[in-house]
C-alpha cells in the first residue's frame, strides 16, 4: 500500500488527478486503464452485470465489497460507470463508512487517502459524495493533463477519441471543454416523420437544448448526408430560429453528432 501523502494546500483538482496517481501509478502510459483490475486491487471481490434499475451500485460485506452494474448500451456507459463505482470504493470507507465494510477495507481508503483525507472530506461536504465520486471518475477515464492537448475540431475527431479512450462522445467534448477548449456537441436524432431533434449537448452551452428540434431546410440537408466515416459542415438552425451556424456533421444511420468548435 502507497504510504500516506503528507497534507499540502492544492484544489481539489490537483488532489483528485493526484489521487488517480497513487491508483494506477502507470495510468499516462496508456489511454485506457484496465478498471475491473482496479476494482480488483481495490478490493472488489466480484463484478456482476445484475442491476436494473440504476447504472451501478456497491455492496460491501464482510468479505469484501461486490460492484453490481447495469448492461449499458456502450462501452462508455459501462466504463463511467465502473470508474464511478471505482471512486465510491475509496471514498465511502473513509467518508461514509457502514457497519458491513471490513477493517481491511477501511483501512485501504484512508491509507489511499493520507494526507488529503480531509481535503476530500471538504470536498464531499460541498459537492456531495456523487459528484465528487463523478470527478474522480473523469480523471481516471480522460486525465486532465491529457484533456488539455486534444484536437476536437471535427466530429470525426471526437469520434476517434472516443474510441481511443473508450468513453463517450459527450465525456470527450465536456473534458476538453473543462480544459479550455471552445467546444460544444450535438446529438441528434432522426424522428419517425423525417424531423431531426436534438437528444444530447455537451461542451459550451448555447441555445439548443435536448429537445431543440431543427427548421425543415436543416432537417433536409441531415437527411441527405452520406451515412459514413466522413463529416460534412453543415448549417445548423433551430426551428423559429433565424440564425444558422456551422457544425462539422457526421451521419450515422438514426442521427448524427455535430461539433462546433
Amino acid at each position: 500500500m502507497t504510504a500516506p501523502v503528507p497534507s499540502r494546500s492544492v484544489d481539489i483538482g490537483t488532489a483528485i488527478s493526484e489521487l488517480c496517481d497513487r491508483l494506477v501509478p502507470d495510468r499516462h502510459a496508456y489511454d485506457a486503464i484496465d478498471l475491473t483490475m482496479l476494482a480488483k486491487t481495490l478490493g472488489v471481490i466480484d463484478v456482476l452485470y445484475k442491476a436494473s434499475r440504476i447504472h451501478g451500485y456497491t455492496v460491501w460485506a464482510e468479505r469484501g465489497p461486490t460492484l453490481f452494474l447495469a448492461m449499458a448500451k456502450t462501452e462508455g456507459r459501462r466504463r463511467a460507470t465502473l470508474a464511478h463505482e471505482c471512486a465510491h470504493l475509496v471514498l465511502n470507507p473513509a467518508l461514509q463508512p457502514d457497519e458491513n465494510m471490513d477493517a481491511t477495507t477501511r483501512r485501504r481508503s484512508l491509507d489511499i487517502l493520507g494526507g488529503d483525507l480531509e481535503r476530500f472530506r471538504t470536498a464531499a461536504a460541498s459537492l456531495g459524495v456523487e459528484r465528487l465520486c463523478d470527478r474522480i471518475a473523469y480523471e481516471m477515464l480522460l486525465p486532465r493533463a491529457r484533456a488539455q492537448d486534444l484536437v476536437v475540431s471535427t466530429a470525426e475527431d471526437v469520434r476517434e477519441l472516443a474510441s481511443r479512450f473508450r468513453v463517450s462522445l459527450a465525456l470527450v467534448v465536456n473534458e476538453a471543454h473543462k480544459a479550455g477548449t471552445a467546444v460544444s456537441l450535438l446529438r441528434l436524432s432522426r424522428a419517425w416523420d423525417s424531423s431531426w431533434v436534438v437528444v444530447d449537448t455537451a461542451g459550451v452551452p448555447s441555445r439548443w437544448t435536448v429537445g431543440s428540434a431543427c427548421d425543415a431546410a436543416t432537417g433536409e440537408a441531415l437527411g441527405g448526408l452520406p451515412v459514413g466515416s466522413r463529416s460534412t459542415m453543415v448549417e445548423l438552425r433551430r426551428a423559429g430560429s433565424g440564425e444558422a451556424r456551422p457544425y462539422s456533421v457526421l451521419r450515422h444511420r438514426t442521427g448524427a453528432i455535430a461539433i462546433r468548435s
